[in-house]
């Protein structure tokens, strides 16, 4: 499967209605917009993964945490941000101005 077929079938698989359609208020999904969304994840990622090595050697030298404690907050770190990303989606996708 190509990365354009997987692009668009995923669309059709998280969107009610014909694939080409989402949560867009019937305007289609054009490739730009899943392009966009494809390098924000890219750079969002990137800045969260990171930024976990540096956030250790700081809590390390500036506090003088243990490995034990730094592991316990990245841990925390990374649950908290799958437990706040679906009422986060749920909140993007019941708001009306879906344009910048």
């Amino acid at each position: 499967m190509s990365y354009d077929t997987f692009t668009k079938t995923l669309a059709g698989v998280l969107v009610k209605g014909h694939p080409q359609f989402g949560a867009t208020g019937g305007k289609p999904v054009t490739q730009r917009s899943l392009r966009a969304l494809d390098w924000s994840n890219l750079f969002l990622s990137d800045v969260r993964d990171g930024i976990g090595p540096y956030l250790g050697i700081y809590l390390l030298a500036a506090y003088n945490w243990d490995a034990g404690s730094i592991g316990v907050a990245m841990a925390a770190m990374g649950i908290t941000f799958v437990v706040a990303q679906t009422p986060a989606g749920a909140l993007i996708d019941a708001t009306t101005h879906k344009g910048w």
